[in-house]
């Protein structure tokens, strides 16, 4: 059941959900969530082994940001992780961020998200973009086995001794158009 948008061409919906079905809902990430999601967060690579401290990470989901959606994954009722999004990029919108706390990985929680936000993006753009560290292989896996594949390489953007890398899923037959640019 949908009520609202969460991610359309005109940004994010405050109050919207989808549940996706077998205990999975996707909703506005809500205040009283983002303590504890900071927290799991910084004990999961890669945000670990970057050092980011759980007081960053809350502030990333706290600060003001009118391009980005972010999203609490609740499984089973319970916070499980969040995603954030950016409807407007390139052609298409960037999956900026994906956590799934250990709880919610390895059943398949993950796929159903990209299969979802791969729905939502097909009216958005002809793309949908993410990246990945190279340090990372356990999620850049995740990102090919969902239909991504490298479109570049950003040497040494977030550490020195790692790359980011720039995936594409190409969502069809969209045409560009005026929506598509800021």
């Amino acid at each position: 059941m949908t009520t609202g948008s969460l991610i359309d061409a005109a940004g994010c919906a405050a109050d919207a959900s989808d549940n996706l079905g077998g205990g999975l809902v996707l909703g506005t990430l809500r205040d009283g969530e983002i303590a504890g999601l900071a927290t799991a967060m910084a004990a999961l690579e890669p945000w670990r082994a970057l050092g980011y401290q759980p007081a960053a990470l809350a502030h990333y989901w706290q600060r003001p940001d009118v391009g980005a959606c972010r999203i609490e994954v609740r499984l089973n009722a319970r916070c499980a992780g969040a995603l954030c999004v950016r409807p407007r990029w390139l052609c298409g919108p960037f999956l900026e961020l994906l956590c799934l706390l250990p709880q919610a990985q390895g059943q398949g929680v993950g796929r159903r998200i990209i299969d979802w936000l791969a729905t939502r993006a097909a009216g958005l753009g002809a793309n949908l973009w993410t990246s990945v560290s190279s340090t990372n292989p356990r999620a850049h896996a995740f990102y090919r086995r969902n239909g991504f594949v490298e479109a570049a390489r950003l040497p040494q953007l977030i550490a020195t001794d790692a790359d980011e890398l720039l995936l594409r899923r190409h969502l069809g037959n969209h045409r560009p158009g005026v929506e598509d640019h800021p």
